[in-house]
């Protein structure tokens, strides 16, 4: 026997194994490392004296990296997908774009004089910048991380300061401070299609974009107008924009930031010093708090449960939205940290897949899903009539969970769900909606339900139905079917895999 040979293959074959543990150790420690860059929050906060950007890992209040930007940072918005952050130089009449992978300034950008306030669309295709001296709104295209350039630019008011640039991306909404107006401008031709207002500055639309809040600097109010979609036009977004409310609030208000799934609305008023807290349910201040000097800028994670307010010194104000107790935190000495914007953000989770529905009574529908993320801390489930135009929250369910119970239905009525996980910074896009109908009490053979679900599988997969006066038709044949032989077996339920197209709300 050769104990030499034998011991060194030994040791070979231990070595072997011992690489491929240690590969699965390293291949484990790196999934844990994106898990954690995947689910973090971030605050980015200007510093107008060190002409840089701060950004702060809101989790632990770490502060990760000061950027240069240009001259006088001041409007800063973070993009929908966490992928970039935009910041508007005033003095310098540039836009730094910031990519978040690294935390480096990516691209510069000229726009007009005086750039403050600045928006992405939902798309991250477009970014709008309000060029304050110029009385213009500078489009930025984005076709990569690193190319931009402005592809249009549009004449508003006088004194562009806040920008909004809704939910749906059919329209922009410009707060102009020198006279007193709201331009409203339609994003398929840049056409304005209303001017209406009081002395706003800061602006902020709901989650569902139904509403909009802007604050209004000289009269300290903050006016709410309703946003209604308009069915004239078949081929374009057109929407009726209303005052719904006019709620007074503090001195001087300048930050706006809606918060909680739309339930609350918060408010900087710079002059005295306080936050004036709206709940949007009635249109009434609920809480005023007390919070650092000057403060300016309002901002908070889309699910998180705080809200960064900037002053014009050092200090941050941390506000619970649980209690509304403040915390106050001071990142960076002898500074003047401003923010103006949505500059709190991150990257969403991914898109949950093959969302399905399976009727199982006539008051009930039963969902499932393939859960395609691993730092989300759950996913909503919202629903909508066939007749309606908006998705409502209906649940949330908690991470990894893959199936929910929608009880309390109408019976024989057609349902449209969607699903999006979420993390503390955003929520996921989602896949084409699918359509679920109850049972009617007197169909026990389900087969009406068959109907539906078919219909609602041709209709995602491209082969689609568009008379629904034909859905109708076939159910009622076979709901004349099953009167006359009253079938005793009931169909499998159908399973409808959906996997079409991202949308985003």
């Amino acid at each position: 026997m050769n104990l030499t040979a034998d011991a060194g293959h030994n040791l070979e074959m231990y070595m072997k194994k011992m690489n491929l543990i240690g590969a699965f150790i390293c291949f484990g420690v790196i999934l844990s490392a994106d898990r954690i860059v995947q689910a973090t929050t971030y605050a980015y906060i200007a510093d107008s004296i060190a002409n840089t950007v701060t950004v702060i890992r809101t989790s632990d209040r770490a502060i990760i990296k000061s950027i240069p930007v240009g001259n006088s940072p001041r409007g800063i918005a973070v993009s929908p997908q966490g992928n970039n952050v935009y910041v508007a130089n005033e003095a310098d009449g540039t836009v730094s774009v910031i990519r978040t992978s690294d935390h480096t300034v990516s691209d510069t950008v000229r726009v007009g004089n005086s750039p403050r306030g600045i928006a992405v669309d939902p798309d991250d295709v477009y970014v709008y910048v309000a060029n304050y001296a110029d009385n213009t709104l500078s489009v930025i295209t984005t076709f990569d991380d690193d190319e931009n350039e402005v592809s249009a630019i549009i004449p508003v008011g006088a004194g562009p300061y806040g920008v909004e640039a809704g939910v749906d991306g059919a329209y922009i909404y410009v707060t102009n401070t020198l006279d007193h107006s709201l331009s409203i401008i339609r994003t398929d031709d840049y056409t304005a299609m209303d001017s209406l207002g009081i002395s706003p500055t800061g602006i902020a639309a709901s989650p569902d974009g139904k509403y909009l809040y802007f604050s209004n600097s000289d009269s300290n109010t903050v006016s709410v107008i309703h946003a209604v979609d308009n069915d004239d036009d078949d081929d374009l977004v057109i929407k009726d924009h209303t005052f719904a409310a006019t709620v007074p609030v503090g001195n001087n208000p300048t930050g706006i930031a809606v918060v909680g799934e739309g339930a609350y609305v918060f408010v900087a008023n710079s002059a005295d010093d306080t936050v004036s807290v709206i709940q949007t349910s009635d249109n009434t201040v609920v809480q005023t708090i007390a919070v650092n000097d000057n403060p300016y800028g309002v901002s908070a994670p889309m699910n998180g449960n705080f809200v960064y307010v900037p002053g014009a010194g050092e200090t941050i104000s941390i506000i619970s939205t649980e209690d509304y107790s403040v915390t106050e935190y001071k990142p960076v000495e002898n500074a003047s940290l401003i923010a103006f914007g949505h500059f709190i953000g991150g990257r969403p989770p991914k898109v949950p897949e093959d969302l399905a529905v399976e009727e199982t009574g006539t008051t009930q529908i039963d969902l499932s899903w393939v859960d395609t993320s691993f730092d989300e801390l759950g996913f909503k489930i919202k629903r909508r009539l066939d007749a309606e135009d908006t998705f409502t929250l209906v649940a949330t369910v908690g991470p990894n969970i893959t199936t929910y119970s929608d009880t309390g239905l109408e019976k024989n009525t057609y349902y449209r769900y969607i699903i999006q996980s979420y993390n503390e910074a955003s929520n996921s896009s989602f896949y084409s909606p699918v359509y679920a109908h109850t049972d009617d009490e007197e169909d026990d053979s389900g087969l009406g339900c068959f109907v539906g679900n078919m219909i609602s599988k041709m209709d995602q997969t491209g082969m689609l139905i568009t008379s629904w006066a034909l859905i109708f038709s076939v159910t009622g044949i076979f709901s004349l079917i099953v009167g006359i032989f009253q079938k005793q077996n009931q169909p499998a339920p159908i399973r409808i895999k959906n996997k079409n197209r991202e949308n985003r709300i």
